[in-house]
C-alpha cells in the first residue's frame, strides 16, 4: 500500500527543517555529549520528533554527516559540469569553496573525523565508503583535465589526502 503524496510531504518538510537546524546547531556548538533532549531543546523541537525522523541521537548525527557530504558532492558535481573551463581551474574552484565553508563546518568535520579515527560508530559515514566516493569524483575531475585514468586515480587519492590534511 502506498502512502498518498500529500501525507508524506509535511513529514519530509519537518525532517528537512530538523536536519538543517541540527546541522547549524552542531556546526556552532559541536557534538560533544549532548543528549537527544538537549539537541531537541536547542533546535526548538522535541526529542520525540527527533526519534520519529531519525530514530536516535546517532541517527541524527548520521543524517547530518550524510547531508553535509551530499551537499559537498552536489557542489563538486556542479563544478564538474562546467565544460567550458579546464579541469585544473575547476579543481581550484572546488578547493576555494571548501576553504570558504571550513570556518563554519570545519570544527564539526574535525569532531566527526576524530570519532571516525577512534572507530566510534558515529564516525562510520566518514570511513571507507566516504573515501571511495570522493576518490571517484576526483578521478572524474582529473580525467576531464586530460590525465590518463591511472594518473587521475593517483592525483585523486593524493588530492583527497592533502585536502583533508590541510583542513586538519
Amino acid at each position: 500500500m502506498s502512502v498518498p503524496r500529500a501525507a508524506t510531504e509535511p513529514a519530509q518538510v519537518g525532517r528537512e527543517r530538523l536536519l538543517r537546524a541540527s546541522i547549524d546547531y552542531f556546526a556552532e556548538h559541536g557534538i560533544g555529549d549532548a543528549s537527544l533532549r538537549q539537541i531537541a531543546s536547542a533546535i526548538d523541537s522535541s526529542h520525540r520528533m527527533l526519534i520519529y525522523h531519525f530514530g536516535s541521537r546517532e541517527g541524527v548525527l548520521e543524517a547530518v554527516v550524510e547531508e553535509l557530504e551530499r551537499a559537498e558532492r552536489d557542489v563538486l558535481n556542479q563544478i564538474l559540469r562546467q565544460d567550458d573551463r579546464p579541469g585544473r581551474e575547476r579543481a581550484w574552484d572546488f578547493w576555494t569553496h571548501v576553504a570558504d565553508v571550513v570556518d563554519f563546518y570545519g570544527p564539526l568535520y574535525f569532531e566527526l573525523a576524530s570519532r571516525a579515527m577512534r572507530s566510534s560508530d558515529l564516525g562510520g559515514p566518514l570511513r571507507v565508503p566516504n573515501i571511495d566516493m570522493w576518490v571517484e569524483a576526483l578521478v572524474d575531475l582529473w580525467k576531464q583535465a586530460g590525465l590518463k585514468p591511472s594518473q587521475a586515480r593517483t592525483h585523486a587519492r593524493l588530492n583527497l589526502a592533502v585536502a583533508r590534511g590541510l583542513l586538519h
